[in-house]
């Protein structure tokens, strides 16, 4: 397995860990000694797990939905069909969204459900990131730990990128097209 699909791969073990922590025990990611560490750091507040157990569970889901997701693609690989990233759903909204994802990212004849992965933990990190630093603390958007998780994105795609460069592009080889 080559080291891209390796990382992705722990990666998505660690989401599933993730989403079995956010399920049965979320004080212990949301006021971790990284997250108060974090929260003394940058003056974003720590979430409160008892506020919203629905959304802990709803992100408990996700993460573990991602963390398969991760563990498939590792197994596809690059040039693999993009069965995963286009598989049909009873929710024709999801479906269609997982669709449009697999066919933005993708030339039409070779998907790859790796870059779909990189792409989607990149806009994650981007997205994060901007919203802990640049809204209000009043509004409350920011928190220690939704910081952690778009740090912790950041940095697997950085080290994704560096041990496949060819992630950064939106197919395989011969194709110079990035991805915006």
């Amino acid at each position: 397995m080559a080291p891209a699909a390796t990382l992705i791969k722990w990666k998505g073990y660690a989401d599933i860990v993730l989403g079995v922590i956010l399920a049965t025990y979320p004080r212990l990611v949301y006021h971790s000694t990284l997250a108060q560490t974090v929260a003394a750091l940058t003056g974003l507040h720590l979430s409160s797990p008892d506020a919203a157990p629905g959304l802990n569970h709803a992100l408990a889901c996700m993460f573990f939905a991602l963390g398969v997701a991760h563990i498939a693609a590792a197994r596809l690989g690059r040039g693999a069909h993009a069965t995963l990233c286009e598989s049909p759903s009873r929710h024709p909204t999801l479906s269609t969204q997982i669709k449009l994802i697999s066919l933005y990212s993708h030339h039409p004849h070779t998907p790859h459900c790796v870059e779909t992965l990189v792409a989607m933990s990149a806009t994650w990190a981007v997205l994060t990131l901007l919203t802990c630093l640049l809204t209000p603390r009043a509004w409350r958007l920011g928190s220690a730990s939704f910081f952690l998780s778009g740090g912790v994105h950041a940095v697997v795609c950085v080290f994704l990128w560096l041990l496949d460069p060819r992630l950064l592009r939106l197919s395989g080889a011969g194709n110079s097209r990035k991805w915006f």
